[in-house]
């Protein structure tokens, strides 16, 4: 067998390639490090610039959400009473009215006839009673007249029986006075009679008479039909006849409100039942007066709930004004104040991080040297609203936050806990002087002394 010969050749480029790898190795890394000048030491983070602002103390409230469209809650629809041909319009919409006052008036000539006729009936009628009266007191002279009389046939028949006993009369004589004084009762009855006779009559007149009465306050109260009144003090917000147009029972000819007494009824949903009660507070606002808020105040709360759509009806009153921005039909938004906190200390929304639910601010800490620093702060959350919330100190002892506490509103994505940073509206902080380099050394010139001092060697 022959054997391989040894070939030097190929061992040439793994002797290149070990001579590089030796050529970059310890004095490559001090070169570079030369290079920097001080390699050994490491460069000094930068300080983050931030914007801090001090929390304020001011006023919050718990509010509960409410959106809902404005109705009258005095307002009537007004129905004419008798139909009829619209002859007078003394009214339009847009104008406000008394209870009572005429908008409209009807065609009335049937009505005013029936008025008259029974005017004259009534008359009739008092004229009746009135000889039915005289009649009466006519009668009763009359029975006064003999009761004179009976009572004068009375002692004449008790003399007549005293003179009978004294023989001084004979028996005709006195049945005589006896038939007199008899003669005298019976005329007596007869004219009783007559008078409750003629009381009746007169009852019956005063019946008649007050029948005719109520009929000429029936044909007066038809006649007045013919005028259509406000039945409510308001706004005539539709009308829907004119001159010449048959207005018709049963159809609202007008319909009023009262822009005074505007509410609102928002469905709150059952779970905020504990907060809700009469008197509480109200602010709403609308498109139709942007940056405008209306107040108001819960006057009713329902004593059931809905139990399709477990909701509970409310109403709100809202304050009248002598301008009445509001109108029937606006869709309105607002809230009701269920709490309110004055005096507390507020931190903005924006400051607020979270880790793991839990809420967090970054504050500006001074420190003793004066180089500040953000320093993380737990803190509760109370009370908010879309720009503020309650400050709360947090659970475990921490150190609460004043007024004057420094609270980093804007550079918090980069901020770690002890993290350096430089407060916006501070002074620049001043410029650290170089190292001095050696006099002869490379890349550095010789320092010059001061004045007074000997130069370093």
């Amino acid at each position: 067998m022959k054997p391989i010969p040894f070939r030097p050749v190929l061992l040439a480029p793994i002797a290149l390639l070990l001579g590089l790898v030796a050529a970059c190795g310890p004095r490559g890394d001090a070169e570079a490090a030369g290079k920097d000048g001080e390699g050994s030491k490491p460069k000094e983070a930068k300080a983050l610039l931030v914007r801090a602002v001090h929390p304020e103390i001011g006023e919050l409230s718990d509010r509960l959400e409410v959106t809902a469209r404005v109705v009258a809650f005095e307002k009537a629809p007004i129905l004419p009473r008798v139909d009829g041909v619209v002859t007078a319009l003394h009214h339009r919409e847009g104008e406000r009215v008394e209870a009572g006052a005429i908008l409209a008036e009807l065609e009335s000539q049937e009505q005013t006839l029936e008025r008259d006729g029974a005017k004259l009936a009534l008359d009739q009628a008092a004229l009746a009673v009135t000889q039915a009266q005289l009649a009466l007191d006519e009668s009763r002279a009359v029975v006064r007249g003999e009761t004179v009389t009976l009572e004068n046939e009375r002692r004449k028949l008790a003399r007549a029986r005293q003179q009978h006993e004294e023989r001084v009369i004979s028996d005709q004589d006195l049945e005589a006075a006896q038939y007199t004084f008899d003669a005298a009762i019976a005329k007596k009855e007869q004219s009783d009679l007559a008078v409750r006779k003629l009381e009746e009559d007169v009852r019956a007149k005063s019946i008649m008479q007050a029948d005719a009465a109520r009929k000429l306050q029936q044909a007066e109260l038809r006649l007045e039909w013919c005028r259509i009144r406000a039945t409510i003090t308001g706004t005539i917000t539709v009308r829907n006849v004119s001159v010449g147009q048959r207005a018709t029972m049963g159809q609202a000819a007008f319909e009023i409100e009262d822009l005074d007494s505007l509410v609102i009824e928002p469905s709150v949903p059952e779970k905020e039942l504990r907060f809700l009660r009469r008197g509480l507070p109200v602010e709403v606002n609308c498109t139709a007066h942007p940056g405008e808020f209306f107040r108001g105040e819960v006057v009713y709360v329902a004593n059931r709930i809905d139990p399709e759509g477990g909701k509970i009806l409310s109403r709100i009153r809202l304050e009248p004004r002598a301008d009445r921005p509001l109108l029937p039909g606006m869709f309105v938004q607002g809230h009701i104040i269920t709490r309110r906190k004055s005096d507390i200390l507020l931190l903005p929304k924006k400051s607020l991080l979270f880790e793991r639910d839990r809420p967090y601010v970054f504050i500006v800490d001074r420190g003793e040297k004066g180089a500040p620093t953000a320093r993380k702060t737990y803190v509760r959350k109370g009370l908010e609203d879309p720009e503020s919330v309650e400050y709360l100190p947090a659970e475990g002892g921490e150190a609460p936050l004043t007024a004057e506490a420094e609270i980093i509103l804007v550079g918090l994505d980069r901020l770690v806990d002890g993290a350096a940073i430089r407060v916006e509206g501070d002074p620049e902080p001043m410029p650290e002087a170089k190292a001095e380099s050696p006099a002869g050394a490379e890349g550095g010139p010789e320092k010059k002394p001061e004045d007074g001092a000997p130069a370093k060697r």
